[in-house]
């Protein structure tokens, strides 16, 4: 049995199973993205300047622009 988990999708928490990407998306048919992955233990973000940093840094070589911002999508988080 495998485990199911949410994803981040255009800024917004999908449950297992919900995220719908379009087939025409650049990111999609080019292979373009750029994540990080967190540690989130004892009830916070550790390390969150670094990895906002670092994923800000790779977006910004990649072209990609978010609407909002990175910190924005973690405040809705």
């Amino acid at each position: 049995m495998s485990t199911r988990w949410p994803s981040w999708i255009d800024g917004a928490l999908v449950p297992p199973g919900g995220g719908r990407i379009d087939l025409d998306d650049p990111v999609l048919l080019g292979g373009v993205g750029s994540f990080e992955t967190l540690l989130f233990a004892e009830g916070w973000l550790h390390f969150l300047p670094r990895h906002l940093a670092r994923m800000r840094r790779g977006l910004d070589v990649l072209g990609i622009r978010l609407q909002g911002g990175l910190e924005a999508g973690f405040e809705r988080a």
